[in-house]
This record gives structure tokens, C-alpha cells and sequence, in this order.
């Protein structure tokens, strides 16, 4: 069984796809998607591996892994015949683990979760990439404008409520939504997403 689970995973890697995204797919059955791969399926995964980046960029990247619980039971997933689908539900704890770290204001908490995070999922090939990249890409989804066009628009709505046009700034941000963007205000500025 698990060869045939490695087997599923080298196939997955869609045409103009993220690996990530691909081996994110196995958070559904293996056997499963082996039977019934669809974009649809991509997407679900796409969606999945999204939620984990948005954990990732949220909490301090200075953190260091010293392992622990989640990692024993990672790694006992995936000694119970390439559980992978096991291993995956601990990547989500995590990112749980993380968000209410943040909610309690426990950053160094959070940044050791993050490590371990991104560390377990350097075991699957998955979020090695920088989580402010990953979500700007939307990850891999092709379609609507660049990233120049985008950051023109955002630079285009701050500038507008600088100067008080709220409603240019809220038509600006109108066609952002429109094209897929969503627009996250904060202390440190405005930053962008892919939807």
C-alpha cells in the first residue's frame, strides 16, 4: 500500500502547478483521489495548503522547532504505513495551535509552532515557500491581473485614502475584490492576497 500511495503522489503534480498543492491533495483519501482526480480536487487541496500559509504568515518567523507532541504524532502517522492522511490532520492542528497562540498573544509560542510547522511539512515537500509569496500567487491559480497591476491598484487606493476620496479608494478596492484580491489593512501597512 504505501508504494502505491508514493506512486499517487509523483503523479499528482498538475501542469503549471505548485508541488505543495499536489501532495496537499492526499489530505483526501489517497486511494480515494487516485480514483477520482479532478480540479476540483486541486482546488480543495489548494484551499487546504492556503489555510496553513495564512497560519505560517501570521506568526513570527524567528522561532525554533524543538519538536514535541505534534512531532511524535506526525511521525507516528507516518511510521502506521505512510499515514499520510494522519500526518496532515497534525500540519492542521498546528496551524490551529498557532492561531491561538496569536489570539492569547503568545508570539514566541507561535513562532516555535510555525518552525515546527514548516518543519514537519518540509517532510511532505509542502510549505517550503515564503507564505506572503505562496498567498500572493494564490498558489499556482493562473488568471486575473499580475502582481504589478495588483500592487499598482493598492498603491493607486492608499494614495486616494490619503487624500480623504474614500470612495475612489472604496471603487478601487471594489475591482480588487472583483478580480480576486483581498485587501488586508494593518499597523504595517496594506498588504494583498489571491482569493
Amino acid at each position: 500500500r504505501s508504494a502505491d500511495r508514493a506512486i499517487v503522489v509523483i503523479s499528482l503534480k498538475p501542469a503549471g502547478g505548485i508541488p505543495g498543492d499536489a501532495t496537499s491533495a492526499q489530505m483526501r483519501s489517497v486511494a480515494e483521489l487516485a480514483a477520482n482526480y479532478s480540479q476540483d480536487e486541486l482546488e480543495q487541496a489548494r484551499a487546504c495548503v492556503k489555510r496553513l500559509y495564512t497560519a505560517l504568515e501570521a506568526a513570527p518567523d524567528d522561532g525554533v522547532d524543538a519538536g514535541g507532541p505534534h512531532t511524535e504524532r506526525f511521525v507516528a502517522a507516518l511510521d502506521d504505513d505512510f499515514n499520510t492522511p494522519g500526518a496532515i490532520a497534525v500540519l492542521f492542528e498546528l496551524a490551529r495551535d498557532i492561531n491561538r497562540a496569536l489570539e492569547k498573544g503568545e508570539q514566541q509560542q507561535a513562532g516555535a509552532l510555525a518552525a515546527e510547522l514548516r518543519a514537519l511539512g518540509a517532510r511532505l515537500g509542502v510549505l517550503q515557500d515564503e507564505p506572503e509569496h505562496y498567498l500572493k500567487s494564490a498558489g499556482g491559480a493562473s488568471g486575473g491581473p499580475d502582481d504589478a497591476t495588483v500592487d499598482a491598484w493598492v498603491a493607486e487606493r492608499n494614495a486616494a485614502r490619503a487624500g480623504g476620496d474614500y470612495a475612489r479608494a472604496d471603487e478601487i478596492r471594489d475591482r480588487l475584490t472583483a478580480a480576486g484580491i483581498t485587501v488586508l489593512d494593518g499597523a504595517d501597512g496594506t498588504a494583498w492576497r489571491r482569493d
